[in-house]
């Protein structure tokens, strides 16, 4: 592999020229569109055939609208849940045992079942 070229990281302002100039062209894509195209599970998510929780927080940095399928999607088997906040991955809203939201959502939903 040869070396990563530094100096475009100072024009660099946004996630996708981020993912323009180094991801793509490192992970073989085409640009950012077609990494983030192929990379997707949204093509795959009509093939669940379990229940599923999908939890994306509505101020995630990284997702735009799209990331956000509405209630009238065409899948059977997966919830969606939209809390406000949350972050990228965050939920690191701490109970008395010191676990995630995220862990103690996820657990929620499995004894729902």
């Amino acid at each position: 592999m040869s070396e990563i070229d530094h100096k475009p990281l100072n024009k660099i302002k946004t996630l996708l020229e981020f993912d323009n100039v180094y991801t793509a062209p490192l992970h073989g894509f085409r640009d950012a569109f077609d990494y983030y195209e192929q990379c997707s599970a949204s093509r795959f998510l009509s093939n669940i055939q379990r229940p599923m929780l999908v939890v994306n927080a509505m101020n995630d940095p990284f997702l735009s609208e799209d990331c956000y399928p509405d209630k009238e999607s065409n899948v059977t088997f997966i919830s969606f849940e939209y809390p406000a906040r949350g972050g990228h991955v965050g939920f690191a809203q701490f109970n008395k045992n010191n676990l995630y939201w995220s862990e103690l959502r996820a657990l929620q939903f499995i004894q729902s079942l």
